[in-house]
Protein backbone atom coordinates (compact mmCIF):
# COMPACT_ATOMS: atom_id res chain seq x y z
CA UNK A 1 0.00 0.00 0.00
CA UNK A 2 2.97 2.35 0.35
CA UNK A 3 3.29 2.63 -3.41
CA UNK A 4 -0.38 3.59 -3.68
CA UNK A 5 0.01 6.21 -0.96
CA UNK A 6 3.06 7.58 -2.74
CA UNK A 7 1.28 7.73 -6.09
CA UNK A 8 -1.73 9.46 -4.53
CA UNK A 9 0.50 12.08 -2.96
CA UNK A 10 2.42 12.54 -6.19
CA UNK A 11 -0.90 13.04 -7.98
CA UNK A 12 -1.93 15.66 -5.40
CA UNK A 13 1.33 17.54 -5.88
CA UNK A 14 1.01 17.50 -9.66
CA UNK A 15 -2.58 18.75 -9.44
CA UNK A 16 -1.45 21.56 -7.11
CA UNK A 17 1.05 22.61 -9.74
CA UNK A 18 -1.76 22.82 -12.29
CA UNK A 19 -3.64 25.22 -10.07
CA UNK A 20 -7.26 25.53 -11.08
CA UNK A 21 -6.62 24.46 -14.65
CA UNK A 22 -8.33 21.37 -15.94
CA UNK A 23 -6.24 18.37 -16.94
CA UNK A 24 -6.55 17.61 -20.63
CA UNK A 25 -5.86 14.18 -22.08
CA UNK A 26 -5.38 13.22 -25.69
CA UNK A 27 -7.08 10.13 -27.16
CA UNK A 28 -4.11 7.86 -26.52
CA UNK A 29 -3.87 8.95 -22.88
CA UNK A 30 -7.61 8.40 -22.38
CA UNK A 31 -7.35 4.90 -23.86
CA UNK A 32 -4.41 4.02 -21.60
CA UNK A 33 -6.20 5.30 -18.50
CA UNK A 34 -9.39 3.47 -19.45
CA UNK A 35 -7.49 0.20 -19.93
CA UNK A 36 -5.88 0.55 -16.50
CA UNK A 37 -9.18 1.54 -14.90
CA UNK A 38 -10.95 -1.49 -16.35
CA UNK A 39 -8.51 -3.77 -14.56
CA UNK A 40 -8.93 -2.03 -11.20
CA UNK A 41 -12.61 -2.57 -10.64
CA UNK A 42 -15.36 -0.29 -9.41
CA UNK A 43 -14.47 -0.32 -5.71
CA UNK A 44 -10.96 1.02 -6.21
CA UNK A 45 -12.10 3.50 -8.86
CA UNK A 46 -14.73 4.82 -6.43
CA UNK A 47 -12.02 5.28 -3.80
CA UNK A 48 -9.78 7.16 -6.24
CA UNK A 49 -12.68 9.38 -7.30
CA UNK A 50 -13.52 10.10 -3.66
CA UNK A 51 -9.91 11.16 -3.06
CA UNK A 52 -9.91 13.45 -6.10
CA UNK A 53 -13.22 15.07 -5.17
CA UNK A 54 -11.93 15.66 -1.65
CA UNK A 55 -8.75 17.20 -2.99
CA UNK A 56 -10.69 19.49 -5.31
CA UNK A 57 -12.89 20.60 -2.42
CA UNK A 58 -9.86 21.34 -0.23
CA UNK A 59 -8.22 23.29 -3.05
CA UNK A 60 -11.32 25.44 -3.56
CA UNK A 61 -11.54 26.20 0.17
CA UNK A 62 -7.87 27.17 0.26
CA UNK A 63 -8.26 29.42 -2.78
CA UNK A 64 -11.25 31.18 -1.19
CA UNK A 65 -9.33 31.75 2.04
CA UNK A 66 -6.36 33.16 0.13
CA UNK A 67 -8.65 35.51 -1.78
CA UNK A 68 -10.19 36.72 1.49
CA UNK A 69 -6.78 37.54 2.94
CA UNK A 70 -5.21 38.71 -0.31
Amino acid sequence: MQIIDYLREENRVLREQLGGRRMRFNDDQRRRLAAKAKGLGRRILAEITRDLVGLASETEKTQKKLQEFG
